[in-house]
């Protein structure tokens, strides 16, 4: 019997159906109740979380030492501001140490109202891949959690390949992956940080999945993308870096007493900051 809101399956179709379409995805990442209710009036359509966003501004640094009740707190802001919108969400290893754990949290976050997840294949630091058998375990499992509960939670299934240097084959690896991946139930392959173009186009040529790629400045062109057939793009943490860099030079300049920076551009009014709420 599903546990799911009556459009959370509705939602989740929405949500892979974007991913197979002729335009490209654009997923801005968004940390918190306010910035996502800043992106859902911008018509995106759907919404994204970054680990080290969520984590940084919540206090704690990245590589899930956010306590995950405190997550899913944070989840639960995000996919209510969100409204009408898909939302998934970043949730680096699963949180967990063994598959059991793995049910119990990937069910507690479908019950958020999410509709993805972000599920990584590396150890904690990035030093080492898990072995592929262990990973889709992983996924199968997430896979199977969700149907169970009625919605087909979308797997993007990150690959930390790019994190290793003596990898001498990136897109192979990538390209093995994507593979087993799918065969396990993943829906969308995430090669992180691929920096070249040629090697975009290599893996959307050959993967039996959907790529995703992270918006670097080595790759920022978004038609090239879409016509190299990448399905979506993730700012990652780049809003949230873009805020706090804002805030920081602003402050910086106050403290030398210039105030031009801080009425660049057209502020967001006391009446429009009430409205996100």
């Amino acid at each position: 019997m599903s546990n799911t809101k009556p459009d959370q399956a509705q939602k989740a179709d929405q949500f892979r159906a974007l991913h197979h379409s002729d335009k490209l995805l654009l997923l801005p990442n968004v940390w918190d109740y306010v910035s996502t209710k800043l992106i859902t009036k911008l018509n995106f359509p759907a919404i994204g979380t970054a680990s080290i966003a969520t984590a940084i501004s919540n206090g704690y640094p990245d590589g899930e030492h956010i306590p995950f009740p405190r997550l899913l707190e944070v989840v639960r802001k995000i996919t209510a501001a969100a409204d009408y919108l898909p939302v998934t969400v970043d949730i680096e290893r699963g949180f967990s140490d063994s598959i059991n754990k793995l049910e119990e949290n990937i069910a507690a976050l479908i019950e958020t109202g999410i509709v993805g997840i972000n599920i990584e294949d590396s150890n904690v630091n990035h030093s080492d891949l898990l072995h592929i058998k262990e990973q889709c375990k992983k996924i199968a499992t997430i896979r199977k959690v969700a149907n169970d509960l009625g919605v087909h939670l979308f797997i993007n299934a990150r690959t930390d390949v790019y994190f290793n240097p003596d990898i001498k084959n990136p897109v192979e690896e990538v390209l093995i992956r994507a593979e087993a991946y799918a065969d396990a139930g993943a829906d969308c392959i995430y090669p992180i940080l691929v920096k070249t173009y040629e090697e975009v186009e290599e893996i959307t040529e050959k993967s039996p999945l959907p790529i995703n790629v992270l918006l670097l400045e080595s790759i920022r062109d978004l038609q090239r993308l879409q016509a190299a057939g990448v399905a979506r793009v993730s700012l990652g943490p780049l809003l949230f870096s873009l805020a706090l860099t804002k805030i920081r030079d602003s402050a910086a300049a106050l403290k030398q007493h210039k105030t031009e920076d801080l009425f660049d551009g057209e502020l967001l009014s006391y009446e429009s900051l009430h409205n996100l709420l």
